[in-house]
């Protein structure tokens, strides 16, 4: 867990976003009341779940007012589509634990919502196999999206290991140029 300055550089730094984007993002959701707001020595820390909103406004606002609702759209999303199931939250949120199973995730903008899924390998009688978590509002087989966000399980795993730090309060993390 970590405060949403420190999450600001982790996402900026992992995603490659502008961290000046980030930041913007992030204190619109922040104003919203959907990622903790800090006051003076209370320092109050996000939890795995929270990245997931920042992630979506990140990715997919047009402004930074349309930050929380794009949030929360995404954020709400109910696996397999049926309303009152786990939410992709809730499932991201337990990715971001220490030692968790990581996966591949992928966030689309259809015609009418949002679709996301996060691909999982998981052991099973000695191999591999892969799991796929769905979730949607906007059912959608496949084809044009208006917008699509991936990340790797190696982006997944470098954010989670440096969100799940206790040692890196202001350390901002920086691309080494070649």
């Amino acid at each position: 867990m970590q405060p949403v300055s420190q999450a600001i550089n982790i996402l900026s730094y992992v995603h490659n976003a502008p961290r000046g984007r980030v930041t913007q993002m992030a204190r619109a959701l922040v104003d919203s009341g959907l990622l903790p707001k800090s006051s003076g020595r209370a320092i109050l820390q996000m939890a795995g779940g929270d990245l997931l909103y920042l992630i979506a406004a990140v990715a997919f606002a047009e402004t930074v007012s349309d930050a929380a609702t794009v949030a929360r759209q995404v954020a709400e999303l109910p696996m397999g589509g049926e309303v009152g199931a786990m939410t992709f939250r809730d499932a991201f949120g337990c990715m971001m634990k220490p030692d968790a199973t990581l996966a591949d995730v992928e966030i689309g903008l259809v015609q009418n919502g949002y679709t996301a899924k996060m691909v999982f390998n998981v052991p099973k009688d000695g191999e591999k196999v892969e799991l796929t978590a769905s979730f949607w509002t906007a059912k959608s087989w496949g084809g044009w999206t208006k917008k699509s966000f991936v990340l790797s399980r190696e982006g997944v795993e470098i954010m989670s290991n440096l969100f799940n730090r206790d040692d890196n309060v202001g350390m901002v993390y920086k691309a080494k140029a070649d």
